[in-house]
């Protein structure tokens, strides 16, 4: 009788079983990462409604909202905020009387600006009048859709729009 019977697993199996993992813990990393983005996603649409909510109380007080001398992004810092800067001083007019903190981009990177165009007459008519301070349109750019640092304003660049109620 031979009883020389080997236990144990061959390596066809143990490669089986690790292409199994690599494949799982490939599917949850992409999840994960969807969920990020959604999650700063949903930040900035709460950033917007705060601006959103700051500009109305900025236009009790003051009888209009911050004017501007040309279309104006807020970056909320990051690398690009030397190049898109909210000169006109929107959110300087607002914080902290209207606004106690000043919405911050959750990367960090300044890649997802919102845009605030000030005598803009609807969320479509997105071209800086020139002189109304009845109006405004903010717009911000999601990370979860794709692409990023949208240089210019046109609503298609926008996933979420917001505008005055006026």
């Amino acid at each position: 009788m031979n009883s020389s019977q080997q236990r144990g697993f061959t390596i066809v199996e143990l490669l089986i079983v690790i292409v199994v993992i690599a494949i799982l813990a490939a599917i949850t990393i992409v999840a994960y990462s969807g969920i990020q983005q959604r999650g700063r996603d949903s930040n900035r649409k709460t950033s917007v409604a705060a601006i959103q909510k700051a500009l109305e109380l900025y236009h009790i007080d003051n009888g209009g909202y911050p004017t501007c001398t040309a279309n104006v992004t807020y970056v909320p810092g990051g690398t690009r905020s030397s190049c898109y800067t909210d000169t006109a001083g929107f959110i300087g007019s607002l914080a902290p009387k209207y606004i106690q903190k000043v919405p911050q981009d959750p990367t960090g990177t300044g890649d997802y600006r919102f845009y605030y165009i000030c005598g803009s007459k609807k969320l479509t008519d997105v071209t800086y009048s020139g002189s109304a301070d009845d109006n405004y349109v903010l717009g911000v750019h999601y990370e979860s859709q794709g692409g990023s640092y949208v240089g210019s304003w046109a609503p298609a660049n926008y996933n979420y729009i917001a505008g005055s109620n006026n």
